[in-house]
C-alpha cells in the first residue's frame, strides 16, 4: 500500500503535489478517509487533479490490488451510458449481439471512478443510487441483479448544490456519494503552487527526456506566477514540458514558453498586476487561440486544452466565441 510523500517544501499524496497549507490539510485527511473505504467526492475545476487523488485514494486503500475504473460521464453517449455502467443481455437491444459486463461490475472488490458526476444524466441517476444501497446491478435486458461491491470516487467541476436546487441533480444520490468531499481550489488560487509544480514538472520531464536542462529563468518564473492558469495544474505541466523540448540551453527563457504565457507584458509580471485581469477574460483568450491553432477544429481544441468537447462547447457559448471572435 503507497503512502503519502512528505517534502520538506510541501507534501505529496500519489503523484498530486501541493504547498499550499489548507490543501496539505485536506490531503493528510484524505489518506486517513482512503483507508476506510466510505465514498469520496472531489471537486474542481478541469485541470486540477481530481483524477489523481482519485487514484491516490485508491492506492492507499485496501482495495489496491484490484481494479481501478474509470468513466468519464461526460464523453460517453447518453443512449450507449446504461450500457456502458450497467451492461446488458444479448438481444437487449438491437446492436447488442453479446452480453456485457457493465463497468459496476468490473469495479467489483476494486474503485469505481465517475469523474464529471454532474454531467450524469437524470434518468439514470436513481438506477446508480438503487444499484450503491443495493450492491447490485441489474443490466439492461435482465431481471436478475448482479452482486457488486466496490469504493466509489467520484469528481465534477460543476457545483451540485446548485444542481440539486435546480432539479438537474438528485439530493439523495449527491448525500450518497459525498461520503468526504474535498474542494480543490485552483492554481490561481494558490500562486505558492506554481513555482512548486513548475520545479516538479521540470524535474520530471528533463529527466524522462534526458535533456541538458536544469532550471527556469528567473522571468519565466515571474511570468508563470503571473498566469491564471484557466487549465489549471494540467496546463502548467503541458507548458514546461514544452519548453523542456524547445529549450536549447539548461535554462528555459521566456522564448521557450507557448506564445499566451510570453506574451503577458512586464508590467504584468506581479501578482498583484495578474490579479486584476478576470480569469475570464484569460479563459477566453486561451480557447480562442487554441480554436485558431486547431483550425476551429473542436475536438482537436479540447485535446490540445485538455479537456472534453462537450466542456469546450459550452465555454465557447458562455464567452460567444465564433470564428470571427
Amino acid at each position: 500500500m503507497k503512502r503519502t510523500i512528505e517534502h520538506p517544501e510541501g507534501h505529496a499524496f500519489g503523484d498530486f503535489h501541493t504547498v499550499h497549507p489548507p490543501l496539505v490539510e485536506e490531503l493528510k485527511q484524505l489518506e486517513k478517509i482512503s483507508e476506510k473505504g466510505i465514498s469520496v467526492l472531489l471537486s474542481g475545476e478541469t485541470g486540477t487533479g481530481k483524477e489523481l487523488l482519485a487514484r491516490a485514494v485508491h492506492q492507499n486503500s485496501a482495495r489496491c490490488n484490484s481494479n481501478f475504473i474509470a468513466i468519464n460521464c461526460a464523453s460517453i453517449p447518453e443512449n450507449l451510458l446504461e450500457s456502458e455502467l450497467f451492461g446488458h443481455e444479448r438481444g437487449a437491444f438491437t446492436s447488442a449481439d453479446a452480453k456485457k459486463l457493465g463497468q459496476l461490475v468490473l469495479a467489483d472488490s476494486g474503485t469505481l471512478f465517475l469523474d464529471e458526476i454532474g454531467e450524469l444524466p437524470i434518468s439514470h441517476q436513481s438506477k446508480l443510487l438503487r444499484a450503491l444501497e443495493d450492491k447490485a446491478v441489474q443490466p439492461v435486458g435482465s431481471t436478475k441483479p448482479v452482486p457488486t461491491d466496490f469504493r466509489l470516487i467520484c469528481a465534477t467541476n460543476r457545483d451540485l448544490e446548485e444542481m440539486i436546487e435546480s432539479a438537474e441533480f438528485r439530493s439523495d444520490l449527491y448525500y450518497r456519494i459525498c461520503g468526504f468531499g474535498v474542494k480543490i481550489p485552483p492554481l490561481r488560487d494558490r500562486r505558492e503552487d506554481i513555482d512548486f509544480l513548475a520545479n516538479y514538472f521540470l524535474e520530471k520531464y528533463a529527466a524522462e527526456s534526458q535533456t541538458q536542462v536544469s532550471g527556469l529563468s528567473q522571468s519565466v518564473r515571474s511570468q508563470l506566477t503571473a498566469y491564471d492558469w484557466p487549465g489549471n495544474g494540467r496546463e502548467l505541466e503541458n507548458v514546461i514540458r514544452q519548453a523542456i523540448i524547445l529549450c536549447e540551453g539548461d535554462v528555459v527563457e521566456r522564448v521557450d514558453l507557448p506564445s499566451e504565457n510570453q506574451e503577458a507584458s512586464d508590467t504584468q509580471t506581479s501578482l498583484e498586476a495578474s490579479m486584476a485581469h478576470p480569469t475570464a477574460t484569460w479563459e477566453r483568450e486561451l480557447i480562442w487561440r487554441a480554436l485558431q491553432a486547431n483550425d476551429w477544429h473542436r475536438e482537436r481544441t479540447a485535446k490540445a486544452l485538455g479537456v472534453h468537447r462537450k466542456t469546450l462547447y459550452r465555454k465557447m457559448v458562455k464567452y460567444k466565441i465564433t470564428n470571427s471572435r
